[in-house]
């Protein structure tokens, strides 16, 4: 059974400094009201090894804050590729 996570919530995952913590307050900065004000915009470019939960990650803090997630994959943007 899973379980909705919330970011108060002491879990080695949320706790402040965690990758999720992190991901989380630069994405709710971006949302703030006078974030508009200052043209606050972001994209998040992750990098790691296959398996280690960026897509979970990012999907995870996404449902957190009501967002929706494009993503492009490396294999995508590279033009190298036949």
């Amino acid at each position: 059974m899973s379980r909705t996570l919330l970011v108060g919530e002491a879990t080695p995952l949320t706790r402040s400094g965690s990758p999720f913590h992190k991901m989380h307050n630069i994405c709710r900065a971006a949302l703030h009201p006078s974030a508009s004000d200052y043209g606050l915009s972001i994209t998040i470019l992750l990098k790691g090894a296959r398996g280690s939960g960026k897509h979970t990650m990012t999907h995870w803090v996404a449902r957190s804050l009501g967002l929706h997630v494009f993503a492009v994959g490396a294999s995508l943007a590279d033009s190298n590729q036949d």
